[in-house]
């Protein structure tokens, strides 16, 4: 597939599948780059796991972006692009409020 076609199918999906798109590309790059060592462990920020095969998480979980990316153009061409919102945003809203929840708990605590 030729990188222009890759931009114009990009470029044709609609808002949140573009936003779901851009997060998780980010979030892919910072990973990869963390996990650029020679260690067979998969790290996550603080979190480490055994991984004997990096490659393919990051091609399982490259996959699993594309395929949601997708889904959520696909829910938008059938009229449904604010429910595609929800499914954008409302883990990144309840992960903000989690976080704010425990910060009022450590401050009481």
């Amino acid at each position: 597939m030729k990188l222009r076609s890759i931009t114009n199918k990009i470029a044709s999906l609609c808002v949140p599948a573009q936003f779901y798109l851009a997060i998780s590309a980010i979030s892919i790059i910072m990973i990869l780059a963390q996990n650029l060592n020679g260690e067979n462990k998969y790290c996550v920020g603080q979190f480490k796991a055994p991984c004997n095969n990096k490659v393919s998480a990051f091609a399982m979980k490259i996959l699993y972006i594309i395929v949601w990316t997708l889904i959520l153009d696909y829910l938008c061409r059938k009229g449904y692009s604010k429910v595609s919102w929800l499914l954008v945003l409302f883990p990144l809203i309840m992960m903000f409020v989690l976080i704010g929840g425990f910060m009022l708990l450590a401050i009481r605590g």
